[in-house]
């Protein structure tokens, strides 16, 4: 517990993931926003949380959805210090909370790794006038972004363990027309998919398993944005997974670095 309340960590990786899920949440607001715009416009009945809550106007959710572009577009810049990730967080929780039809689970994922990552040291480098610094900052931030995408692997595994997904029926439904997998192998792809992402949720932690996890991630969102339909969503998905695994990878390098005997260098004070 102390290492990772007082524990540091390079913050090259979770820039990595700072701008990837700024390229995610660019993707993921166009979402948000036809669900509310078309609430606000009255062509589609309103679901609100709370009938306390007033009505969506359409200004409103233009104006949320401006501030979610340049929010993500600052998030990949680097600009701004925190705000960018914070003003994602922010976006993210507003628009779940405005109607539940905007409801997505990996909406629920931005604004958590959002909010760790705005209270990391991901904006002070990979960034106009510091492209490649290498600095030091607080662990803990780290430490709960591979908490959370390990936790939506085994969370995710556990919510399958039910006939309709390993029959094979879901894949099956969302398969794309010109994917060639014979309806016979779709409980064998279910049951591979559930195994995998069990897989994940414990392998990305054990320095030996790493490299096959990696291998077997990327394999594993590759195959679900090539093979199923509603390939923008997936790729959100895939690219805010892969924010998480940044300080993954970077711990499976320090690792081969210290193996080769090869200096890290030290950092320079955090700004």
């Amino acid at each position: 517990m102390s290492r990772i309340m007082s524990g540091t960590i390079d913050a090259r990786p979770l820039a990595i993931g700072r701008i990837l899920l700024g390229i995610a949440s660019l993707i993921v607001a166009t979402e948000w926003f036809v669900v509310l715009a078309l609430v606000a416009g009255g062509e589609r009945l309103a679901m609100p949380y709370f009938e306390q809550l007033p009505p969506l106007g359409e200004q409103l959710v233009l104006g949320m959805f401006a501030v979610a572009l340049i929010a993500g577009l600052g998030s990949v810049l680097g600009i701004a210090g925190r705000l960018p990730m914070i003003l994602v967080c922010a976006t993210s929780v507003v628009a779940l909370g405005a109607d539940q039809q905007a409801f997505s689970n990996h909406l629920v994922l931005q604004a958590a790794l959002a909010f760790f990552l705005s209270c990391s040291g991901a904006h002070k480098t990979l960034r106009p006038g510091a492209w490649n610094r290498v600095l030091q900052v607080p662990y803990w931030p780290a430490f709960l972004l591979k908490v959370q995408i390990t936790t939506v692997y085994a969370f995710t595994a556990v919510s399958k363990l039910n006939e309709q997904y390993l029959s094979g029926e879901v894949i099956g439904h969302h398969l794309r027309d010109w994917v060639p997998v014979p309806v016979s192998l779709l409980p064998a792809l279910a049951i591979g998919s559930v195994c995998a992402e069990l897989f994940l949720s414990v392998a990305l932690w054990i320095p030996g398993l790493r490299l096959v996890a990696f291998l077997i991630g990327a394999s594993l969102h590759l195959g679900i944005v090539l093979m199923l339909n509603t390939a923008m969503p997936l790729i959100a998905f895939a690219l805010m997974m892969m924010a998480g695994y940044a300080p993954f990878v970077h711990d499976e390098l320090l690792k081969r670095q210290a193996r080769k005997g090869i200096g890290i260098g030290l950092p320079v004070t955090a700004a």
